[in-house]
C-alpha cells in the first residue's frame, strides 16, 4: 500500500511541477480513471489513452494504482503538500474492484 501512495504522490508532484496544480483539491471523481485533466486542454485524447494503457499494465503487473491529475495552478502551495491533500481527499480505489479499461477520463473543472 505504501508503494501505491508513493507512486501517486510522485505522479501528482511531477504533474504539479510540469503543468501546475490548483490549490483547491477537486472532489473525488465518481468513476475511476488513470488520468484526469481538470484543465481540459493539457492532455490530448491519445495521451489519455496511453496513460490508461500504462496505468492498467502497471496495476495488472504490480497491483500499484497510479493516477495522473492535471489541474490549473498551485497558487503558491507546495507541490508535495498538494499531492498529500489530493491523496487524503480521494483515498484509493478499493481492493478487488476491477480497474477501468479503455480511455482515461477527461474531467472538467468542478
Amino acid at each position: 500500500m505504501k508503494k501505491v501512495w508513493a507512486l501517486i504522490t510522485a505522479l501528482a508532484l511531477m504533474l504539479a511541477l510540469a503543468v501546475g496544480a490548483s490549490a483547491a483539491v477537486p472532489k473525488k471523481p465518481s468513476e475511476f480513471a488513470y488520468a484526469y485533466d481538470y484543465d481540459g486542454s493539457v492532455l490530448s485524447s491519445s495521451t489519455l489513452d496511453t496513460i490508461a494503457q500504462y496505468g492498467a499494465a502497471l496495476e495488472d503487473a504490480t497491483g500499484i494504482q497510479a493516477v495522473a491529475v492535471v489541474v490549473d495552478f498551485l497558487d503558491g502551495q507546495d507541490p508535495a503538500d498538494y499531492a498529500t491533500d489530493l491523496i487524503n481527499t480521494w483515498g484509493h480505489r478499493p481492493e478487488g474492484r476491477k480497474q477501468r479499461r479503455g480511455r482515461a477520463a477527461r474531467a472538467r473543472r468542478p
